[in-house]
């Protein structure tokens, strides 16, 4: 067993909000300005399948509304190496799917791009994001005391003795692998990014050693965080863990 023990249920959610300059003319820049936060956390932690769910917005205020539905509701976008999504949310089956080598926020411009030209909203309203929904989490690990071995690691989580499987980039950066479906835990990091009025950016923090001050994955997380906000993103609430 090891120091990647305990499992904190609650964690911490770190809310973010970025407000846009005026410049920004289109849902599609929009779009673009705000998933870059995929490739600025892609350091930490990277899904590998992504839904982009649909909705319309007022053509005069931007704001979604739910009186009105475009005529597709999601597009779905998987990493190759994934398989394909079998269950789905109360939105049913995407318009599409698309499989790419990596899932960055140049996939996600190119999907939503796609995606625009198909759906379409009634009279006085355009399609715009409601969510970029991420899942499939893999996420870094610093492993210094060398636990992980033959691309398994053991954890204890809530008193459940369990193994991971991770993975090694050729830079050398371990990973724990995506779980299981019967994985009866949260995964150590995911996060959401969220349409409604000025974008704003959930990072969830499950496992108390991405909280705890000291190891290899706080550092890693917390520069990822000033990335973040060093691109425009604003935290909304105090952190006990972190510096925002």
């Amino acid at each position: 067993m090891n120091d990647y023990t305990e499992y904190w249920p609650h964690g911490e959610k770190l809310v973010f909000r970025r407000e846009f300059p005026e410049k920004i003319s289109s849902s599609e820049e929009l779009f673009a300005e705000s998933v870059r936060a995929l490739d600025i956390l892609g350091g930490v932690v990277r899904p590998t399948r992504a839904d982009v769910r649909l909705s319309c917005a007022y053509d005069d205020t931007w704001v979604l509304t739910d009186e009105v539905q475009p005529s597709d509701l999601s597009w779905e976008i998987l990493r190759n190496d994934v398989p394909a999504t079998t269950e789905f949310c109360g939105l049913g089956p995407p318009a599409a799917t698309t499989r790419v080598d990596v899932l960055s926020a140049e996939a996600l411009c190119d999907v939503y791009r796609q995606a625009l030209a198909s759906a379409t909203c009634p009279e006085g309203y355009f399609v715009a994001c409601d969510q970029v929904w991420p899942s499939g989490f893999e996420t870094r690990i610093v492993d210094v005391n060398g636990y992980a071995r033959d691309g398994k690691l053991s954890v204890m989580l809530w008193g459940d003795d369990l193994v991971l499987d991770t993975s090694i980039d050729g830079d050398g950066a371990m990973w724990l692998c995506v779980p299981s479906e019967d994985f009866p835990k949260l995964p150590p990091l995911t996060f959401w990014i969220d349409y409604y009025m000025d974008p704003a950016l959930a990072v969830s923090v499950h496992w108390s050693r991405w909280m705890a001050k000291g190891t290899g994955e706080h550092e890693l997380l917390q520069s990822a965080l000033d990335a973040l906000m060093a691109d425009g993103w604003v935290s909304t609430m105090p952190s006990t863990y972190f510096r925002v």
